[in-house]
C-alpha cells in the first residue's frame, strides 16, 4: 500500500472477488486489485519483489515469498 498511496490517481480494489467483497479473505491476507494507474506503479511494484498478475477484477497484486 505504501507505494500505491503515492499516486493519487491510482484506483484499486481491496478483498475483491467477481460477487464483490470477500468476506472472509482480508482476515489472513490482503487482496489487492488496481483497477487504474500509472506504469510508474507497476514499475515500483515489480522492483519491490511484488508479483502482478491481470484477472477479471483487474492487476492482482501479490508479495513474492
Amino acid at each position: 500500500m505504501e507505494i500505491i498511496v503515492r499516486y493519487s490517481t491510482t484506483r484499486i480494489g481491496i478483498n475483491m472477488s467477481e460477487e464483490g467483497p470477500a468476506n472472509n479473505v482480508g482476515k489472513d491476507a490482503l487482496r489487492l486489485h488496481i483497477t487504474e494507474c500509472r506504469p510508474s506503479v507497476i514499475n515500483r511494484l515489480i522492483s519491490a519483489d511484488y508479483t502482478l498478475s491481470m484477472t477479471p477484477e483487474g492487476l492482482y497484486v501479490d508479495k513474492t515469498v
